[in-house]
């Protein structure tokens, strides 16, 4: 019997050591923290990481048109249809636009030199803020028609094309004839 309790009394004094050997320690290299010290209390720090991928979309939803319909449209100028434009970008970004060619392409199968491209402005808003727009004439060149120092999260904004009353006079040898460009955009960071 006495074996039994001295046994059951070395097992309890071990089993305390333990658990005052495990409130004290020495903190891990290079993680930030504190002992207790017997305090009851510690605290300890760790390093969050956040990578941020650079990321650009760039998403047009229609094809626009602009009829030279009437004399009212070659003396005022004419203006297509809007059509939408949703951006996408995790940091700054710039939209340029390219035609495919410097004179529009003609369904007429003998028809002359067409009309120069440039002749027809771009006008970008963003939606619903249509007295800021920015103006960019079309070119092969590649014409920024929007800038941007921040990201955005699929903002939409207006797209519409403008041939100005000062232009209309280059598509007078054009009539009776549809003609085309293919405009590309492209979205890049700054």
């Amino acid at each position: 019997m006495k074996t039994i309790l001295r046994l059951s009394a070395l097992a309890l004094t071990a089993f305390f050591s333990m658990n005052v050997s495990a409130q004290s320690g020495t903190p891990v290299a290079g993680a930030g923290g504190s002992t207790t010290n017997g305090s009851g209390s510690g605290s300890g720090s760790t390093t969050l990481t956040v990578n941020v991928a650079e990321l650009y979309s760039i998403v047009i939803d229609e094809n626009a048109s602009i009829s030279l319909n009437d004399q009212e449209d070659f003396l005022n100028g004419a203006k297509s249809n809007v059509t939408n434009m949703t951006v996408f970008a995790s940091k700054g970004y710039k939209i340029t636009a390219t035609a495919s060619a410097d004179h529009f392409t003609s369904n007429a199968t003998e028809a002359g030199s067409t009309p120069l491209v440039n002749n027809v402005d771009i006008l970008v808003s963003r939606k619903g803020k249509s007295s800021d727009v920015n103006s960019t004439p079309l070119t092969t060149g590649g014409g920024v028609v929007f800038n941007s120092l921040s990201g955005e999260k699929n903002s939409a904004f207006d797209v519409q094309y403008h041939i100005p009353a000062a232009n209309t006079g280059a598509f007078l040898t054009s009539g009776g004839q549809t003609l085309e460009t293919v405009i590309t955009y492209t979205i890049t960071g700054n």
